[in-house]
Parts: C-alpha cells; structure tokens; sequence
C-alpha cells in the first residue's frame, strides 16, 4: 500500500494533475469521496477497505491516463 501511495503522489506530481481532478474521476467511477478522505489516504492516516479501493482506481484512472497520453 506504501508504494502504491508513494506511485500515485508521483504520477499526479508527472502530469502536474491536481487531487480536486482526481476526485472527479474517482466520483465518475463510482468511489466517492472528498479531499479531506483523499488527503488522509494519501497522507496514510486513512485505511481500511475504503483508502484501498481509493487506491486502487486511482492507480487504474493514472495508468488509463499515462496510455492516452503516449497515444497522442
């Protein structure tokens, strides 16, 4: 979980994306929820069952993104 936090700060810090942007996608993928969760997630104060499924689609929104990326 430690790295896969540490590879999302990354990899919004590599395409100089914001967390208000990944809260919207995660909301349009159906994990709702705010910045204050957010931050405590990625702060690692936040788990539990909740924190993983918001890391593990923002892991998957990142890596969609990173493909269209390279794609144009």
């Amino acid at each position: 979980m430690n790295k896969d936090v540490d590879l999302i700060r990354e990899k919004l810090a590599e395409f100089r994306l914001t967390h208000v942007w990944m809260i919207q996608q995660l909301h349009e993928a159906g994990v709702h929820t705010d910045k204050t969760e957010f931050s405590s997630v990625l702060a690692r104060t936040r788990g539990g069952p909740k924190a993983q499924l918001i890391i593990t689609t923002a892991l998957s929104i990142l890596s969609k993104y990173e493909e269209a990326m390279h794609q144009v």
